[in-house]
């Protein structure tokens, strides 16, 4: 697969993605074993600029600042206000922890907005832990807005994701898009591994993925890997590849933990290959209990080794219907809902701004100690 690059395109408040597929485009090398990282990091902690309330966030522009989250003294951050201000290469993240690469922050519950800027080259090694991620296991009102984590290399065990590991409680995520390579055993998913609320209503919304996710057990998706009851996913894609030994494997979401999940607005053209009697779809990867509106996957695009049929093939569309805007009715193609589309760019299919800045929803916005 050709690794995307996003240009930045400043047009009115939005940064507009574009996509150029070059294929003399070189990231730079990220280690893939032990022998290829150094056990010294070059990068030191380092406590960003502000107080952490929403006029004063904390201002995360600096490799260093980004460690000051994960390792730093930045205590729970309940309640705190982060705002990114600038593109952070995470490179030297393969060095980090003897290789064992970046550590996930725990128990995340502030509102990082990361400004439309990117975090790319994130290196996480951590094959015998669970709730792997940029952020491990967010909860009680943990945020993520405006961000794009890029050429990530993500290995863990369970709830394996870009951007979250194991979102329990009312986290929310909006307008963000991932890249790179996401591995694990139980709910894989190429932003976010595990989507649980135990109590309250957890939200995605404007999620797209060109990730590489392979998983070895239940729940691997392109968006996300394991969906629960009352979470809702709406306006996603999912552009890249979806496989392994695992079973309930999908291109939105694999595996619906305890039925009554919502799918709206959300598509994928992304390869989607199962093994054996694996269960397999498009779109989802089981068949419990989703309310799915307006959803579709790329004809073909989902297929397996065993003679298992794809789960809810009546979502199929063809390449020509999936280029064509009036298949995504009431989507507002081009109008104000953010969703976009150009023959020139992502090969046609609908796409998405990620904002310069957005108002934080009071309902977004943690409140309380979670306790």
């Amino acid at each position: 697969m050709v690794q995307p690059i996003w240009k930045t395109v400043r047009q009115s408040s939005l940064w507009m993605l574009t996509l150029a597929a070059l294929a003399s485009f070189a990231t730079p090398a990220v280690a893939t074993d032990l022998s290829e990282c150094s056990t010294t990091a070059f990068t030191v902690v380092e406590v960003p600029a502000g107080t952490g309330t929403a006029s004063d966030p904390y201002l995360i522009a600096t490799l260093g600042n980004l460690r000051w989250i994960s390792e730093g003294d930045a205590g729970s951050l309940d309640g705190k206000y982060l705002r990114q201000t600038a593109d952070i290469d995470a490179s030297d993240t393969v060095n980090w922890n003897a290789c064992a690469g970046y550590q996930p922050t725990d128990d995340y519950r502030g509102v990082y907005d990361g400004g439309g800027f990117t975090i790319s080259h994130l290196y996480i090694n951590r094959p015998t832990e669970d709730n792997v991620a940029l952020f491990g296991e967010p909860q009680w009102g943990g945020s993520v807005y405006n961000l794009r984590v890029l050429d990530a290399e993500v290995t863990g065990r369970d709830n394996v994701g870009i951007l979250y590991g194991w979102c329990n409680n009312r986290c929310w995520v909006e307008r963000v898009y991932t890249t790179g390579t996401v591995t694990g055993d139980d709910k894989v998913g190429g932003v976010i591994g595990a989507y649980r609320p135990l109590y309250l209503e957890t939200k995605i919304s404007f999620a797209g993925s060109d990730a590489d996710v392979v998983c070895t057990g239940e729940g691997c998706g392109g968006v996300v890997g394991s969906l629960a009851g009352g979470d809702i996913i709406e306006d996603a894609y999912f552009t890249g590849t979806v496989s392994g030994t695992g079973t309930k494997l999908g291109g939105i979401f694999g595996h619906n933990w305890n039925d009554n999940g919502v799918v709206t607005r959300a598509y994928s053209t992304g390869t989607i290959t199962a093994q054996g009697s694996a269960q397999f779809g498009g779109v989802v990867g089981n068949t419990g209990a989703v309310n799915i509106t307006s959803a579709y996957y790329l004809e073909g695009s989902a297929t397996t080794t065993g003679n298992q049929s794809a789960i809810r093939p009546d979502l199929a569309r063809t390449q020509s219907q999936l280029q064509t805007a009036t298949t995504f009715a009431g989507w507002d193609i081009n109008g104000a809902s953010g969703w976009l589309q150009d023959p020139a760019v992502n090969n046609g299919y609908p796409y998405f701004a990620i904002e310069a800045t957005i108002e934080v929803s009071p309902a977004a916005a943690p409140s309380g100690t979670g306790s």
